[in-house]
């Protein structure tokens, strides 16, 4: 992930009133670093650089000027074409630990290193399967329908068609809508964001539909309110997974469960890897990022779990990410709540790992202990090591439930039973007036505020709530959270009050 250092050049040509202003950018940031802007033709090293993209109309277009303008500078183009955020994070890593001698040498092409990305993590799916043992493998095989809405994106690329190493992974219980033909626009009633938001499933689009149940397993049944992104009356569609438009988010719906988040994703790795670890006599250190809005539920049950620190963060991956490489950790778990994370292993930890898989002596003891080392190196290649990624992060979530044996009612039971939230957006006349602490979970100024918002949670039992600035708009976010929708709701309301009443609503 981009280092926050490097974020102001291409904020300030975002952000440029002329041309002018953007063409002064480079021969700025090439001084600030004394490098040459051009790379020399003789220059024993160039700079290469990994580019992608998506399926907005737009993208050739750009792609093809962003191309041209890298080439100008004596820098290498890799084009790999329409890809997912993910895989060129992939690529872009592969690169990396080859050429400081971590990893083999890239493939020979472009369109090589794109498939690559894909079979790595079917492989590592099927690894992770076989490596945990005990029937996994068939439990994942007999598991119930698994449709995957691509949000009229590139993860279609991925995960559809005869010829995706996904796909036969995952084996017949699968079947994907909202893909590149279907009809539909990108994130249009679609996808992570709207499953998220609106805790509903995901509209389906005619010609998707039409192939969907022309010939659907009889344990499909009918999805009588796809349109509508209504629930069926009746009948089980399964787990539906909704990816993004990129593909670097993962929502996760249920009939039965409703929406199953980052939060959920969370406990669930945190809790496996915690019990594998011990199961191979290997210790750990486990960091997992909590922002304000992570669920306050899960973090209780992740406080509850032997050997896992709760880091607070601020909202956005790239705060987690970096609370959760923090010296001192072995494995770092961050997930937004929207989908957005993945599991970092250090290479000390995975050095470990491999003794313990290794590990000499007999009896059935020693070999659980190598079984359980074995997975866990096994989830480390399944999850994305490089960037969040909704389809690792679905092979991953799905192969822990084959594991545990658990469907998605058993996985909400097991663990905890979220508390009710409410979202709101408070327009006002000047953001500014409202400072916080603590990552944003207390209100600063105007004191007024502070006072109000503390006086509203004491007074609702299991009650949170908390109000930031937005870094984009002249709007305040009002987070309200407690055991019940009325009781959120009533929170809510009497915080947005509060906001309206102490920072000039708008």
């Amino acid at each position: 992930m981009l280092e926050a250092a490097w974020e102001p050049p291409p904020t300030a040509a975002v952000n440029a009133l002329t041309v002018d202003a953007v063409m002064d950018l480079p021969p700025a940031l090439a001084a600030r670093h004394s490098v040459p802007l051009v790379t020399p033709p003789n220059a024993p090293h160039t700079a290469t650089v990994v580019i992608g993209r998506d399926t907005r109309p737009s993208s050739p277009v750009l792609a093809a000027a962003l191309a041209s303008a890298i080439s100008s500078l004596g820098a290498t183009v890799v084009d790999v074409g329409l890809a997912t955020t993910p895989a060129v994070h992939f690529i872009v890593r592969r690169r990396h630990r080859a050429a400081v001698g971590r990893g083999p040498p890239p493939p020979s092409t472009p369109a090589a290193e794109l498939a690559a990305y894909a079979t790595h993590y079917a492989d590592a799916y099927v690894a992770l399967l076989a490596a945990a043992g005990d029937g996994a493998a068939a439990a994942a095989a007999a598991a119930g329908p698994l449709i995957v809405d691509a949000s009229c994106g590139v993860g279609a690329t991925v995960v559809a068609g005869a010829d995706s190493p996904v796909a036969a992974a995952l084996g017949g219980r699968l079947r994907v809508v909202n893909g590149l033909g279907g009809g539909g626009r990108l994130n249009d009633r679609v996808g992570a964001e709207y499953v998220h938001k609106r805790g509903c499933l995901p509209v389906v689009y005619p010609t998707d539909a039409d192939a969907l149940f022309a010939d659907p397993p009889p344990a499909l049944g009918g999805w009588a309110g796809a349109y509508e992104g209504e629930p069926p009356p009746g009948g089980d569609v399964g787990l539906v997974a909704s990816l993004d438009g990129d593909a670097d988010r993962l929502v996760l719906y249920h009939p039965t469960t409703g929406v199953l988040d980052g939060d959920r994703f969370t406990v669930l790795t945190a809790a496996f890897v915690a019990e594998t670890a011990a199961a191979a006599g290997v210790a750990v250190a486990i960091g997992v990022a909590h922002t304000a809005y992570s669920n306050g539920a899960a973090g209780d049950a992740l406080r509850a779990m032997a050997g896992v620190s709760v880091l607070p963060a601020l909202t956005g991956v790239k705060h987690q990410e970096a609370v959760v490489r923090a010296d001192g950790i072995d494995v770092g778990i961050y997930w937004e709540p929207n989908g957005h994370g993945t599991v970092l292993f250090t290479d000390g930890f995975l050095e470990r790992l491999r003794a313990a898989a290794g590990g000499a002596g007999g009896g059935d003891a020693a070999a659980a202990r190598r079984r359980a080392a074995a997975t866990l190196l096994a989830v480390a290649d399944v999850a994305n090591q490089a960037v969040g990624d909704g389809v690792a992060n679905l092979l991953l979530v799905d192969a822990l439930l084959a594991i545990r044996r658990w469907s998605a009612v058993d996985w909400v039971a097991a663990t905890y039973a979220a508390r009710a939230a409410v979202n709101v957006a408070v327009r006002v006349a000047d953001k500014g007036v409202v400072t916080t602490a603590d990552f944003d979970t207390r209100v600063v100024e105007p004191p007024a505020l502070a006072e109000a918002v503390t006086a509203a949670v004491k007074a609702t039992p299991g009650g949170r709530s908390f109000v930031r600035p937005s870094g984009t708009e002249d709007i305040v976010r009002v987070y309200a959270e407690a055991e019940g929708e009325a009781a959120a709701q009533r929170l809510a309301d009497t915080v947005v009050a509060a906001v309206k009443r102490t920072c000039g609503g708008a």
